[in-house]
């Protein structure tokens, strides 16, 4: 049960408090205030403790304390983060209400920023397209890998309400995107590889802020496959490929993109999309 306060004092002696600039604009502060608490006699200690100390205390006569996440006064976007009870005697008590300043979160500019991602993948080919092959023609087994890099695009921003983070995890953007760098990625470009919403709170405001990484893969983020294999297709029909011996092969040869055994020419590749495509427009960056 929550206790009547005698009285409540501010002590604008101690008033203290400062402003400061941000990195991306907009400023912040703090304010420390301090109030002079005073029960009335007989009550346990540790029941004015837990009074002082409560998220929604504010009972007084004459007097008010501050609870948190209220908003200074004359300024919305200063609430109190934190309140330090101190006991100075019987019945008496010192109370650090503290508070912080931020930028209104639905007026903060998105922010970007760029970093590499190195993945180890397996390849069919050489930068120049060349077949990665033996001198028998044959493609190695297991694949060659190596290390690809990919720029990645981190993206902060707060909406109102959560964007559907299901609905662009993974997927490759189906229309042009241009970053605020003014480089603009065609489709097929890009990737949201993690994309979260966390519920968040400043003074009397609740939104969502988010987090997004987007991978850039400038020869698209489709996959291009050797085609290969143990069989041929002709009318519908599969026919094994034999040796010189006449028996059948167990290690897969190069195939002429129309289900034919390649003789010469260009190896042939087949182009799969396997991502699934979202709208990055509809992101509103």
């Amino acid at each position: 049960m929550a206790l009547s306060a005698k009285s409540v004092l501010e002590d604008f002696r101690e008033l203290t408090g400062q402003t400061e600039t941000k990195d991306i604009g907009g400023f912040g502060g703090t304010v420390v205030r301090l109030f002079n608490i005073r029960f009335y006699d007989g009550n346990d200690p540790l029941e004015e403790f837990v009074n002082v100390s409560d998220v929604g205390y504010a009972i007084a006569t004459g007097g008010y304390i501050p609870l948190l996440w209220e908003e200074f006064p004359f300024d919305p976007w200063m609430y109190c983060v934190s309140k330090v009870p101190s006991w100075v005697s019987p019945g008496y008590w010192e109370l650090t209400c503290n508070f912080s300043r931020v930028e209104e979160p639905l007026r903060q500019a998105d922010v970007w920023n760029y970093d590499t991602s190195i993945t180890n993948e397996p390849v069919d080919a050489a930068y120049d397209g060349t077949p990665l092959a033996n001198s028998a023609h044959e493609p190695f087994d297991p694949p060659i890998q190596i290390d690809v890099a990919d720029v990645v695009m981190h993206v902060t921003f707060n909406r109102e309400t959560r964007i559907a983070t299901e609905d662009y995890i993974n997927t490759v953007n189906s229309d042009t995107f241009t970053a605020p760098d003014g480089t603009s990625y065609t489709a097929g470009k890009l990737k949201i590889k993690i994309f979260n919403a966390v519920l968040t709170r400043a003074a009397g405001l609740e939104y969502y802020a988010h987090t997004i990484e987007i991978h850039v893969r400038e020869d698209k983020w489709e996959r291009s496959f050797l085609d290969q294999g143990l069989r041929t297709l002709s009318g519908g029909d599969y026919t094994l490929i034999l040796d010189e011996a006449g028996t059948p092969i167990t290690t897969p040869v190069k195939l002429n993109g129309s289900g034919g055994v390649w003789v010469s020419g260009d190896a042939q590749f087949l182009t799969f999309d396997l991502e699934n495509t979202s709208t990055y427009a509809d992101l509103g960056l």
